[in-house]
C-alpha cells in the first residue's frame, strides 16, 4: 500500500516522498527529514497510526498529519482529531480526495496564507455547506476571491477536509467542491476545487 501511495503522490504533485515500514521508523524519520506533510496509515506495526502521531507531534507540532485507515468511523476520527491530525480519509475513498487534502495541507499547513495573492471582494451572503462529518451547515459568508472564499460556520471543520459548498450571491447560487484551507475558530477558508469564481468576481467589482 505505502508503495501505491508513494506512486500516487510522486505522478499527481512531483513531491519528495520518503516511506515508512512501521510507525517507530515514520517518527525517526520525521525527526531527520523534518517534512511538510505525514501521512500514517493507522494500523502499522510497533505502534499505530496515533501513537506515531502523538510521537511525531511533540517533535514538531506544526506539521500537519493524515490519518489513513481501512475502517473510518465516528470514534476514530474523534480521537485523530484530538490528537492533532488534521484529516481522517477511509481507504476506499477517492485518491483524488487524498491528493486535495495533501496539497492543501503542504501548501496552508501552518495556517498561513497571503491575502494578497488574489484580489479579494468583501461582501455579506448565505452559503450552505455539506461535510460528510458534520452533515449540511448554515455558513455566512464574509469575502470571497476567484480561487476561494471565507465563511463562518456554527462547527469547526479541519483544514484538508474536502465539502460540498452552495453560496447565494447576488450574481447568483453557485454549487462547487472546495477544501478547508484554514480556519480561525469558527471562520474558515475555502479553497475552490476544479473552478473558479472568476466571473462573479468581474460582475461584483462592477457593482462595488
Amino acid at each position: 500500500m505505502r508503495h501505491t501511495m508513494r506512486q500516487l503522490f510522486e505522478q499527481h504533485q512531483r513531491w519528495n516522498v520518503a516511506e515508512a515500514a512501521d510507525g517507530q521508523e515514520a517518527v525517526d524519520k520525521t525527526a531527520r527529514l523534518r517534512p511538510d506533510l505525514v501521512v500514517l496509515d493507522f494500523a502499522m506495526p510497533g505502534m499505530n497510526g496515533l501513537q506515531a502521531g502523538d510521537a511525531i507531534r511533540r517533535l514538531n507540532p506544526r506539521v500537519p498529519l493524515i490519518l489513513f485507515t481501512a475502517y473510518k468511523d465516528n470514534s476514530l476520527e474523534h480521537q485523530a482529531f484530538n490528537r492533532g491530525f488534521s484529516v481522517v480519509l477511509s481507504k476506499g475513498e477517492s485518491a483524488n480526495r487524498l491528493i486535495d487534502s495533501a496539497r492543501v495541507l503542504v501548501k496552508y499547513g501552518k495556517a498561513e496564507f497571503d491575502a494578497r495573492r488574489h484580489s479579494r471582494i468583501q461582501l455579506e451572503g448565505e452559503a450552505t455547506i455539506y461535510s460528510d462529518r458534520r452533515g449540511f451547515l448554515p455558513a455566512r459568508i464574509s469575502d470571497i476571491s476567484e480561487s476561494g472564499f471565507a465563511a463562518t460556520l456554527p462547527v469547526e471543520l479541519p483544514p484538508g477536509e474536502v465539502v460540498q459548498a452552495e453560496l447565494q450571491l447576488r450574481t447568483g447560487v453557485r454549487k462547487l467542491q472546495a477544501i478547508v484551507r484554514n480556519r480561525n475558530v469558527f471562520r474558515h477558508g475555502f479553497e475552490i476545487l476544479g473552478t473558479t469564481l472568476a466571473e462573479e468576481m468581474k460582475a461584483l467589482m462592477k457593482e462595488s
